[in-house]
C-alpha cells in the first residue's frame, strides 16, 4: 500500500499541469504547451514544436478577443445599471489582458521558432 501511494504521488508530481500551470493545448509531437512561459517547458521544444504553440496561442487569444467584444456588446445593452455595466467592463478588461498575454506568448515562440529554424541553417552551411 505504501509503495502504490509513493508511485501514485510520483506520477501526479511528474504530471504535465503539475510542471507549472494550465496546459492549453499540445504539440504534434505530443508536448504540453503551457499557458505561461518557462524555459523548463520550452527547453526540449523543436521549431516545429513552437510553431504548434504560436498556433495554440494565437487561438487562445482570438477565444479572448471575442469574449471582449461579446462584452462590449453586453455593456452596450445594459441599462442604468450601473453594477451590471461594471461588470461587464471588468469581465472585458479580464479578457482583454489574457488575450495580451497570448498574443505576446505566440511571439515569443515565434522568435524561439526562427530562431532554432537560424541554427539549424547555419548547421548546415
Amino acid at each position: 500500500m505504501k509503495k502504490e501511494l509513493i508511485k501514485k504521488l510520483v506520477e501526479e508530481l511528474k504530471s504535465e499541469g503539475s510542471r507549472g500551470g494550465k496546459v492549453i493545448g499540445h504539440t504534434k509531437s505530443g508536448k504540453p504547451i503551457y499557458e505561461s512561459h518557462e524555459q523548463t517547458h520550452t527547453q526540449h521544444y523543436t521549431s516545429e514544436d513552437h510553431s504548434d504553440a504560436v498556433n495554440a496561442h494565437m487561438k487562445e487569444s482570438k477565444k479572448h478577443a471575442d469574449d471582449v467584444k461579446w462584452y462590449q456588446k453586453v455593456e452596450e445593452n445594459t441599462g442604468n445599471e450601473v453594477s451590471d455595466r461594471r461588470s461587464a467592463q471588468d469581465k472585458q478588461n479580464e479578457h482583454k489582458k489574457k488575450q495580451d498575454h497570448h498574443s505576446s506568448m505566440a511571439e515569443l515562440h515565434s522568435n524561439a521558432m526562427n530562431s532554432k529554424l537560424d541554427k539549424k541553417s547555419e548547421k548546415k552551411d
